[in-house]
């Protein structure tokens, strides 16, 4: 390496033989030009990770979402902003809700676990919900301070039953109570035939038919204060059903809505029920025949068959030696199978079968 210049203030030192050297101006003279080097490189590298930290966050991830409001005019009302993508519906509801202190009430037929994308902008909040009932072809409705979001037959009908219970109410000695509001929860896991028969006892009345609400297991709420109508009007929605109040009080009377809309006029209509944590089950009922849709995720056999015993009115019965292959978990999804299919797909893979008798459902070895 040859050297024409120094920088200024290097200096010459005299070595052993009184020459003069430059050994450590080339040394130093070197280490400045790799000083330069790595604070270039570094440069290069700071200014990279800004570009893509830029790039990253203007192009978020399929799974993320994006949320803003804004306040519109000098009255206040919130606009909002927003895009769901491919996220569950009942999580993004209750999100939602919480967000913008609205309660949200979703009817047990939908399926609270399909997936929504939506994206909406300089929307009310109520539009927002608007929209996502009408991306999954539902709609809405107000009930005092809830919004209930289901089928369209269904939103059609539940303003003009409150009115009715009302005008029904308006002369009755517990007339009082039944428009007396209150808030109304329950914990997960909650039974809509105990919630439903708590209501009534509010009054000091008794659920006559509670027989009549199917077994079904909620999610936990907790919705704001409304009358005694609205909050039983709002549990029995989900099932078709309304009720009526002796008059005097007394009773409670369940009864189906007449001319019940919820479902599109000579299609089979399906009901989406929770049996037990990790297995729901969805019953398509119609003429000529009855067919099942049910997933189970890491359930013991033995619960799973004995739920489903339990909705047939039939007495769950096995062989102690059976009791082993029962509590071994199973995983399946079948949709729209018959009874037998249904218990074959369960129990097959364990080597066992089924028998039925009109007040038995008994399980067997496999032949």
């Amino acid at each position: 390496m040859r050297w024409n210049c120094l920088p200024t203030g290097s200096r010459f030192v005299k070595n052993g033989k009184g020459q003069s050297s430059g050994t450590s101006s080339v040394e130093w003279t070197n280490q400045t030009a790799d000083d330069s080097t790595t604070r270039q490189w570094m440069l290069r590298v700071v200014a990279a990770f800004t570009f893509f930290s830029a790039w990253f966050l203007h192009f978020p991830c399929r799974t993320s979402v994006a949320q803003e409001s804004r306040q519109a005019g000098k009255g206040g009302r919130i606009l909002v902003t927003l895009d769901w993508a491919e996220v569950p519906l009942r999580d993004r509801l209750t999100e939602y809700g919480k967000k913008y202190n609205v309660a949200v009430f979703l009817d047990r037929r939908i399926d609270p676990d399909q997936k929504i994308e939506l994206s909406a902008r300089d929307l009310p909040v109520e539009g927002v919900l608007t929209l996502a009932a009408e991306k999954l072809k539902l709609a809405t409705c107000i009930l005092g301070k809830v919004h209930y979001i289901g089928p369209k037959g269904m939103t059609s009908v539940l303003p003009a039953i409150v009115a009715q219970r009302k005008r029904e109410l308006a002369r009755s000695p517990v007339r009082a109570a039944w428009n007396k509001s209150k808030e109304m929860k329950w914990i997960e896991a909650a039974s809509p035939r105990e919630v439903a028969a708590a209501l009534a006892q509010e009054t000091g009345a008794t659920l006559e038919n509670a027989e009549q609400i199917p077994h079904d297991l909620w999610p936990a709420y907790d919705l704001p204060a409304m009358p005694l109508i609205e909050r039983l009007t709002l549990v029995l929605a989900g099932f078709g059903l309304t009720f009526q109040v002796s008059e005097d009080g007394s009773q409670v009377r369940i009864l189906e809505i007449p001319q019940d809309n919820s479902s599109p006029a000579g299609s089979a209509s399906e009901t989406v029920e929770t049996l037990s944590p990790g297995v729901k089950k969805t019953t398509t009922k119609g003429p000529p025949k009855k067919v099942f849709s049910m997933t189970v995720q890491k359930q013991p056999a033995g619960a799973v068959v004995n739920t489903v015993a339990k909705q047939l009115d039939r007495q769950f019965k096995f062989d102690p030696s059976l009791r082993d292959k029962l509590r071994e978990e199973v995983n399946f999804t079948v949709k729209d199978v018959t009874l037998d299919e249904l218990l074959t797909k369960a129990l097959k893979p364990l080597g066992l079968s089924y028998k039925m008798t009109e007040t038995t459902l008994e399980i067997i070895p496999l032949p």
